[in-house]
C-alpha cells in the first residue's frame, strides 16, 4: 500500500510541477497590458514601423528619419497627426479620443522618441524653410495656386523624373487619379517639400537647384507645382473645391 500511495504522490507532484512550474515567475515575460507599454521601440515596431520602416525610412510611408522633415514638423503638428491620423490617407488615427488604440502618454512617447532617433543637425538644410502645414482654404493653401506657374515650374524641376504631364519617367507616374485619392494635399505638400531621400527622390531645394531654376523653388511655386499635380489627378470629389478655387488664367 505505501508503495502505491508513494507512486501515486510522486505522480500528483509531477503533474502540479509541469502545470504550475517551480521557483519565482520571470518578471520579464509577465503580462502587460497594451495601454501599459511605454517603451518606444515596441510601440513603434507595432504601430508605424510597417508603415514608416522599423528606422523610420524605407517603408510606403514618407520616412520620418529625414533631417528636413524633422526640421519643418512641430511637436504639436507631430502629436496632432498621430492622434487624429489624416484623412484622405492610409493613415489611421491612434488615439483612443478617436477609435485608436493609444494612451495620450503613449503618444508623447512616441513623439519624444521619433525626436530622439532622427531629429539632429543639418547645415545643409536651406535657411529659410518652408511652412510645414498650411491652411488650404486661404490664399497661403492651394486656394491661391496658379495652376499654369504650377505647370512651368514642374516642366522645369519635375518632368525631368516624372515625365511630360507626370506620365512617368525615371520615377513613378503621377497623373493618376487613384494616386491622388490616397494623396492629402497636406501629403502631397509634404512630398514636394521634402522629397524622399530613402528613395533618392530629392527635396524642393534640390529640384530646383538642378533644374533650370538654379535655385531652391519658393513657398509660391511649392503650392503651385501641388495644384498642378492635382489638376493632373483629375481632383477627386474630396477637394474639389480646391480644383474651383486654383487660378488658371
Amino acid at each position: 500500500m505505501s508503495s502505491r500511495f508513494a507512486a501515486v504522490s510522486a505522480g500528483l507532484l509531477s503533474a502540479s510541477l509541469f502545470l504550475f512550474g517551480c521557483g519565482k515567475p520571470d518578471p520579464a515575460k509577465r503580462y502587460v497590458r497594451p495601454e501599459q507599454v511605454m517603451d518606444f521601440g515596441r510601440l513603434f515596431g507595432k504601430n508605424c514601423s510597417g508603415c514608416h520602416g522599423m528606422d523610420g525610412q524605407l517603408g510606403p510611408a514618407p520616412p520620418l528619419n529625414d533631417t528636413l522633415f524633422q526640421a519643418i514638423v512641430t511637436d504639436e503638428q507631430l502629436r496632432d497627426v498621430i492622434q487624429r491620423g489624416r484623412a484622405g490617407t492610409l493613415m489611421p488615427a491612434f488615439g483612443r479620443a478617436n477609435g485608436g488604440p493609444l494612451t495620450d502618454e503613449q503618444i508623447h512617447l512616441l513623439v519624444q522618441g521619433i525626436r530622439e532617433q532622427w531629429e539632429r543637425p543639418d547645415a545643409n538644410l536651406p535657411k529659410d524653410l518652408p511652412a510645414y502645414q498650411v491652411s488650404f482654404d486661404d490664399p497661403a493653401g492651394l486656394a491661391g495656386a496658379n495652376v499654369a506657374q504650377g505647370k512651368r515650374v514642374f516642366a522645369e524641376a519635375c518632368a525631368g523624373c516624372h515625365g511630360d504631364s507626370g506620365s512617368g519617367g525615371t520615377a513613378g507616374a503621377i497623373a493618376d487619379r487613384s494616386l491622388g485619392r490616397l494623396l492629402s494635399d497636406q501629403l502631397l505638400r509634404r512630398i514636394v517639400i521634402t522629397g524622399r531621400a530613402d528613395l533618392d527622390m530629392p527635396n524642393y531645394a534640390l529640384c530646383g537647384e538642378q533644374s533650370p531654376l538654379k535655385r531652391p523653388l519658393t513657398d509660391n511655386q511649392i503650392r503651385d507645382v501641388c495644384a498642378y499635380v492635382r489638376s493632373l489627378q483629375s481632383m477627386t470629389a474630396d477637394n474639389s473645391k480646391v480644383q474651383a478655387s486654383v487660378s488658371t488664367p
